[in-house]
């Protein structure tokens, strides 16, 4: 067995079925040259030249990424004359054009009629996901029973177990948590005052971000780089069943999103991704890590327990002054949690100047900006609490509390 060869695609072909362990039939023709079992039935044409058949392949029927397998492979001439030359057959995600693996057989000296069956070890479960065998060198024929198709299982990982890739890839999914909304923080200015504003990420009826917390550790001596699911590349992170988030640089969690992080060798990274999943999906979704082509399939899959419940929030009242006075003025919201479980409110304000300010401020006049003003509260379920903000502004401004969507003018007097 050959691993990382190339086939010789003169004589490749693509076994169009799927991959069963060698059926225990009688055969036609002679048996001999080392055979461990059956082998299926096999036609010889004595008349005819050296006729190299592929007649069985079996592998385990559980086969997990990362783990080293063995299989048996059966040949038998079914023409006329010795073969004179040995043989090659490939392993092929179903997802890539390229040969994973090959096993080199050694056909030569089969005589007419005879079949002889290879035990191979030593392959390896690089990635996870369906993959087909291919014919290659000096292969002619297939047997009408074989069946060509196998699965290599993803590794499934729980919370706060670390797993490791062949490779050197450390992941530990250390918890989850599922937010109403975040904040994006973002560089610009707002009444002059700041040079950072705040916006709100907020979700759909019936949907919810989830956060997972990430451990990742970098033991392949080399440098590697973390992918969204979009990318091009290898070590795509993502949340099978969720829409990624990842135009968001989260200001009221404690974590980066780790997607496109470089990790050196030796390094250990902490961070979060973050992803849009449907509520009625919460409990059966996973986390998963792809080391091969994007293509592939998750190599590493982490299940993301349900939520105890979910925080809603609503405005019960607010306090919002309508004709501007002098120096600051304050806002107040009382924000309750009707949901079922204790959350984080997060939200900011947004501004518009009115038509009345259209002559101090001109093309500013009813166009929405973002602020730098915002708010991370703690609220129990079934609790209120109370946040608030201040303004100077001299203008008649119109305020909007988001994510709730709560409008307010303050007007100049």
């Amino acid at each position: 067995m050959s691993k990382n060869a190339e086939l010789d695609i003169t004589n490749r072909r693509t076994i169009l079925r799927t991959l069963a362990v060698g059926a225990g039939i009688s055969t036609a023709g002679c048996m001999g040259g080392g055979g461990s079992g059956s082998t299926p039935d096999y036609e010889v044409d004595r008349q005819a030249p050296a006729r190299l058949e592929l007649l069985a392949v079996s592998f385990p029927d559980e086969i997990t990424f990362g783990e080293t397998f063995s299989g048996e492979v059966s040949l038998a001439n079914t023409g006329g004359d010795p073969i004179t030359s040995d043989a090659r057959i490939g392993i092929r995600p179903i997802a890539s054009d390229t040969t994973n693996q090959v096993i080199d057989l050694n056909s030569s000296g089969l005589e007419s009629g005879q079949s002889r069956t290879h035990s191979t070890t030593d392959l390896a479960a690089t990635q996870a996901g369906e993959f087909i065998i291919e014919t290659g060198r000096r292969i002619d024929s297939v047997n009408d029973e074989l069946e060509n198709s196998f699965n290599i299982n993803p590794i499934e990982s729980e919370l706060e177990e670390q797993v490791e890739t062949p490779d050197g890839i450390r992941l530990t999914v250390n918890d989850v948590t599922y937010e109403q909304a975040l904040l994006n923080e973002s560089r610009s200015g707002g009444f002059g005052q700041s040079d950072m504003f705040y916006s709100v990420r907020n979700t759909l009826e019936g949907q919810i971000l989830a956060v997972p917390r990430l451990t990742i550790g970098n033991a392949t001596g080399e440098t590697i780089r973390l992918l969204n699911k979009e990318s091009s590349g290898r070590n795509t992170l993502s949340i099978l069943g969720g829409s990624p988030v990842t135009d968001i640089d989260t200001v009221s969690i404690d974590q980066p999103d780790i997607r496109g992080s470089r990790i050196e060798p030796g390094e250990t990274l902490n961070g979060i991704i973050i992803s849009e999943v449907s509520t009625d999906d919460l409990g059966d979704i996973s986390l998963g890590l792809n080391t091969g082509s994007p293509e592939g399939e998750i190599d590493i899959a982490v299940p993301l327990p349900e939520s105890d419940g979910i925080p809603e929030f609503q405005l019960v009242d607010s306090t919002t002054p309508s004709v501007r006075q002098e120096g600051e003025q304050e806002y107040r919201f009382t924000i309750e949690n009707t949901g079922n479980a204790d959350g984080t409110f997060r939200g900011a304000v947004r501004y518009q100047f009115t038509e009345d300010s259209e002559h101090r401020v001109g093309a500013w006049v009813g166009t929405w900006s973002d602020w730098d003003r915002y708010f991370v509260q703690d609220i129990a379920a079934g609790e209120s609490e109370t946040v608030s903000f201040t303004s100077n502004s001299d203008y008649s401004v119109k305020y909007e509390l988001m994510p709730l969507g709560e409008t307010f003018t303050t007007t100049a007097q």
